[in-house]
C-alpha cells in the first residue's frame, strides 16, 4: 500500500512503508506513469482540498497585527 502526494499537476511522490524493515520509502513519479511505476501496489490518491470559502469554519489567524 502506498500514497500518492501531488507536488505539481504532473508530478508527485509515491510514499509507502517497506514491508521488510518498516521504514518509509519515497519515489518521485510522473502522474502519467503512476500505474506503471506502482506495479501491484494499492495506491491511495488524495482527495481534493476545500477552498477556504467552502469550509464551514475557516481557520482564523488572529496573530497578525
Amino acid at each position: 500500500m502506498a500514497d500518492y502526494e501531488a507536488l505539481t499537476a504532473t508530478q508527485g511522490n509515491l510514499v509507502g512503508i517497506c514491508p521488510a524493515c518498516e521504514l518509509i520509502m519515497n519515489r518521485r513519479v510522473n502522474f502519467s506513469n503512476l500505474l506503471e511505476v506502482a506495479g501491484n501496489l494499492n495506491v491511495t490518491l488524495p482527495h481534493a482540498l476545500l477552498h477556504i470559502d467552502e469550509r464551514t469554519k475557516p481557520s482564523l489567524n488572529s496573530d497578525l497585527a
